[in-house]
């Protein structure tokens, strides 16, 4: 089997790390073996704010500067920097935190969900907006996007600091403005090491520059590898395969949403143990009850980050399809007017591209009403993991209609070699014969 993530290389990431560091102003000498990410913090005006205390502080600290001031590890340093009272538009008082359940970090090929000792994925995303007077305020940079990954058994709590760390953290820094003359890139990619060491390893750098992510994208035979930036974020961040040529300008590349309902549908399938958590899959909501008022305010800033993500993807470039504008257009659409229920998978076809386009949400000659259902259900739990992202997106029933013979070829081992879907597990035989039963009645669909 092949990885269908291009892993990119050591050379290429180092080469890329010194462009992004002459583009950005820091000295590209020293940029690869001693940036930390503390220092991209002061580079967006947050220089007494401490990546450490960014990880473990709760996002309802993170959110209120009153709270923050009194909890950060650095308080003297942190009022002298920000100020006591600093101004309702200073972007310290606009963080946006938000911590969930992330099934698609999960390798199920290596996981398995009944065992008690196996751990499952978490992550938290804060939002910095860029401040006034920074170094990135001048190079035309908006805001920080700063993602933590933790991992932790389903009745571990997964953000306990510091015995449950983040494994790594990834930062994308964004650009509002449409790219100028030169041309600049709308984002930019970094990967650090945690603020603490997930192994006790002495050796341990916080918050140290990494050249790779260390992943399980392609896995079943292939085991955590390193994707090296930035060929392997574009190729899910973005919908064309390489950058222009000798720059660092991706320029069709994209954050990725926050689709809530998708992870509560895994909680019926693949990850019943998180449902029995006590830990919500929505982590700030407390609970999994959407009529509590501590859900609604989690689910709250859950919108904002999709709003901002959605105003982001109607930036920058698109191919025709711009399936991950729609994707996150279509969460904000069903979750309008303070909607905060659980949206099943033929809820929620994408909004289409054209009004001749098949959606989910049609009847079909083909399938009947439960095999429409069963198979988008199939397809949202054993492709949605990259295909999301990735090329085309499960619900985009369009897409999936032209690609379904091909999906079919995919699913067929005495086909492909070197090539399976899904590329997490194998299949039992009875699922994938039942998967190539229903994509081949789809195929049929005039």
């Amino acid at each position: 089997m092949q990885p269908r993530v291009d892993t990119g290389t050591e050379e290429e990431a180092k080469q890329y790390y010194v462009r992004v560091a002459c583009e950005l102003g820091f000295d590209p000498a020293t940029f690869v073996e001693k940036h930390v990410l503390q220092d991209l913090l002061s580079f967006c005006g947050y220089g007494a704010l401490r990546d450490a205390d960014i990880e473990k502080l709760s996002s309802a600290t993170l959110m209120s500067f009153d709270v923050l001031k009194t909890e950060v590890s650095n308080g003297a340093d942190f009022i002298k920097f920000f100020g006591d009272n600093p101004p309702a538009n200073d972007p310290i008082r606009g963080l946006i935190s938000i911590r969930y359940f992330a099934p698609k970090i999960v390798d199920l090929s290596q996981v398995k969900p009944e065992d008690p000792n196996s751990k499952f994925g978490w992550r938290k995303i804060v939002r910095l907006k860029v401040r006034s007077g920074s170094a990135a305020a001048g190079k035309n940079i908006s805001s920080l996007f700063l993602l933590f990954n933790n991992f932790a058994k389903a009745a571990d709590d997964p953000f306990a600091y510091p015995a449950s760390p983040s494994a790594n953290n990834q930062v994308i820094l964004i650009r509002d403005a449409p790219p100028q003359s030169p041309p600049q890139a709308p984002t930019y990619w970094f990967v650090y090491n945690g603020s603490r060491s997930p192994t006790n390893d002495p050796a341990f750098v916080p918050g140290k520059l990494q050249l790779a992510l260390n992943a399980a994208f392609d896995t079943s035979e292939f085991p955590a590898r390193p994707y090296y930036v930035p060929q392997a974020c574009g190729r899910c961040h973005g919908d064309r395969i390489n950058p222009i040529p000798n720059t660092v300008i991706f320029d069709f590349a994209k954050l990725n949403y926050v689709d809530t309902d998708h992870y509560f549908d895994r909680l019926s399938d693949d990850f019943k143990p998180i449902a029995t958590s006590p830990y919500s899959v929505l982590y700030d909501a407390g609970n999994n009850d959407p009529s509590t008022p501590q859900f609604k305010e989690a689910f709250k800033s859950v919108r904002r980050m999709n709003e901002e993500i959605r105003d982001q993807n109607q930036r920058v470039k698109s191919s025709a399809s711009k399936f991950q504008l729609r994707a996150v257009e279509t969460w904000l659409k069903i979750h309008e007017s303070g909607d905060v229920a659980h949206k099943k998978p033929i809820e929620r076809s994408l909004i289409p591209l054209k009004p001749t386009d098949k959606t989910w949400a049609q009847p079909s000659p083909t399938l009947s009403e439960p095999e429409r259902v069963e198979l988008l259900q199939m397809l949202n739990q054993y492709c949605f993991r990259c295909h999301s992202s990735l090329e085309y997106h499960v619900q985009d029933k369009e897409m999936v209609h032209g690609k379904a013979e091909k999906m079919i070829e995919l699913l067929d081992e005495t086909l492909f070699v070197n090539l399976r879907m899904p590329q997490d597990r194998k299949l039992k035989e009875p699922v994938k014969n039942r998967l190539k039963e229903l994509l081949g009645k789809l195929d049929q669909e005039p």
